[in-house]
């Protein structure tokens, strides 16, 4: 049996610095994405910091309308004044992100959980 459909796990950062960590895993693909756009997009609109997280690490298969969610709300997010990092994407994401010349989204990758509090925290 395949991978889940995506779940989405929103909560709190609160240091080094506020923010909102959103865990995603499972599909991220055409089927997922219209709840998913409406869920990412939804908590970009509504976060009460300037600061977002997407955890990437967990997400099983991708494709690229998935990609361009997830890039779709990595613009929104800065189009509010957020910072928006993507932490431990895996490697799924990171392979179809290169694909697509996605270069500035890929700027915004951290390996992991200390990386992103170093760029929270400068």
């Amino acid at each position: 049996m395949g991978p889940e459909a995506y779940i989405i796990e929103p909560s709190k950062i609160s240091e080094p610095a506020e923010a909102w960590s959103v865990r995603i895993e499972g599909r991220v693909t055409l089927e997922e994405v219209p709840n998913l756009r409406r869920d990412l997009l939804g908590l970009v609109e509504k976060a009460s910091t300037s600061r977002l997280v997407l955890e990437l690490g967990e997400v099983a298969t991708i494709d690229t309308s998935g990609a361009a969610v997830l890039v779709e709300a990595f613009l929104a997010g800065r189009a509010r004044g957020m910072q928006v990092l993507f932490c431990r994407a895996s490697e799924a994401v990171l392979r179809l992100f290169r694909l697509a010349g996605f270069e500035e989204v890929l700027g915004h990758c951290c390996a992991d959980v200390e990386e992103v509090r170093r760029r929270l925290a400068g």
